[in-house]
């Protein structure tokens, strides 16, 4: 069976070409050491943010991949005692994309991370990111000098994430950039130079800064004729709802495909404007016209490397609406040599190994 057909009822699209097959679990796990496993930040996420990732990240990963056995396991739940027993067995397990680097592991970590793993010395960092600006407590160095392999190159997405981990000794690393913007470095000539009519936008409700998105709402309504709303999160629609009327607003469901679908349809047209970077980073491999509006360090890191379009939440009311109307080419530029290390390094271990 593979693992699109598994965890569909929650909505993850992982790349089809990508030869995913789960073990069937009754009557116990029997560990041939042979198995290889996906650490999964979409799985269970309440942000589907993760899920263009993961989309992008299989994509990445075609070709590289292809063991007999490759098994997700959720990163968001709290881990089962077969989990457990299967990644201590396992030959190799890979974290994919996400900010999941917590600098306090102890406190908080987008990872439910289960110390019974301490013994791990094999797991693989594909695309990274740092949480936040802090630096690593003691609890985080050892856990990441423990687990992380020293056999193969870890990739992260923004220079800040490798010196991160360059300052508690793990060297095997390469800023590969994100790898959801692979190939946008070429294609990002075809996406428009001027404003277009209309404009889809993301807010971030968790964040609560209903003065910023108050007057972001007015900016927008003051330039597009017509907006349409995507719910990255899921409670971004119950927030634009308390926070504005909605009725000249277009809402897009709440699913992936959906968005992607949306995003395809070259009937539209439209820019893309909003505090979610992923769902900017979705528009742009779709040729849309994206302003992307840093909240944390994750945007601003990576705009910092890669030239995407990125203007600070303070900036808004000075520099947002000039950019709407200006007309500007979109530059991506992406570490293409540390891309392809990383590709050499990765598949020379795991590519056709089982």
């Amino acid at each position: 069976m593979s693992i699109c057909n598994k965890i569909k009822n929650i909505g993850i699209r992982i790349s089809q070409n990508i030869d995913i097959r789960v073990k069937n679990l009754k009557g116990g796990y029997n560990s041939q050491n042979d198995e290889i496993i996906i650490l999964n930040t979409a799985m269970y996420s309440d942000n589907l943010g993760d899920e263009i990732i993961m989309y992008y990240y299989a994509k990445a990963m075609e070709g590289i991949i292809s063991p007999k056995k490759l098994y997700n396991i959720a990163t968001h739940r709290a881990l089962s005692d077969t989990d457990v027993e299967r990644l201590l067995n396992c030959k190799y397990a890979i974290i994919i994309g996400t900010n999941i680097l917590s600098p306090q592991m102890e406190l908080y970590s987008g990872w439910r991370f289960d110390n019974r793993l301490i013994r791990m010395r094999n797991i693989i960092l594909v695309g990274v990111g740092w949480w936040g600006y802090k630096k690593p407590s003691i609890y985080s160095k050892y856990v990441y000098r423990n687990i992380l392999s020293k056999n193969l190159i870890h990739s992260v997405r923004d220079e800040q994430t490798y010196n991160m981990l360059k300052s508690i000794g793990i060297d095997n690393v390469v800023n590969t950039d994100c790898l959801t913007m692979l190939g946008l470095d070429k294609s990002c000539v075809n996406i428009p130079e001027q404003k277009s009519e209309s404009v889809l936008f993301t807010l971030t409700s968790i964040l609560g800064r209903v003065d910023n998105d108050k007057n972001l709402l007015k900016i927008l309504r003051r330039n597009y004729n017509q907006l349409y709303y995507f719910p990255q999160g899921n409670t971004d629609l119950e927030y634009l709802k308390k926070i504005t009327n909605i009725d000249d607003i277009t809402i897009i469901d709440e699913s992936f495909i959906a968005y992607t679908a949306f995003l395809r349809d070259t009937r539209r047209h439209f820019d893309y404007i909003g505090t979610r970077l992923h769902g900017g980073v979705h528009a742009m491999q779709n040729c849309r016209r994206s302003i992307i509006i840093a909240v944390d360090n994750r945007a601003i890191e990576i705009a910092h490397d890669t030239g995407i379009p990125v203007i600070l939440e303070s900036e808004v009311d000075e520099k947002l609406e000039p950019m709407i109307n200006s007309k500007w080419k979109t530059e991506v530029k992406l570490n293409t040599k540390a891309i392809e290390t990383w590709r050499n390094s990765f598949a020379t271990i795991l590519k056709n190994k089982m």
